[in-house]
């Protein structure tokens, strides 16, 4: 979990950051891949609308942002380590060098 919940800024946050790290080794069957994706944040989507693609979906209106992660695969796991240790300043601009922690929730 990551976002304005973990760190302190003057404007109250506007979303949840979640990254779901999800165990290879316990089968899935297509009724929780059902119960799931609507729990995930899917990007570049085909729709049956005029316009045909939206670039973002997001659960609960905007207000959830969450990516599956396969718990094991390194490349995913540094992936979101690296995004959600930097530390970006009140410009939004990343501040070089410095890290910060956030929050890892298990059960």
């Amino acid at each position: 979990m990551d976002g304005g919940f973990c760190s302190y800024k003057s404007a109250p946050p506007e979303d949840i950051d979640l990254a779901v790290l999800i165990d290879p080794t316990l089968p899935l069957t297509d009724k929780d891949h059902e119960r799931l994706v609507p729990l995930f944040t899917l990007q570049e989507v085909q729709t049956g609308m005029p316009q045909g693609w939206v670039d973002r979906v997001q659960p609960m209106g905007g207000l959830i942002d969450s990516f599956a992660v396969m718990a094991g695969v390194a490349a995913q796991e540094e992936y979101w380590h690296d995004t959600w240790s930097k530390v970006k300043g009140p410009d939004g601009q990343l501040i070089p060098g410095a890290v910060k922690g956030y929050l890892e929730v298990s059960w």
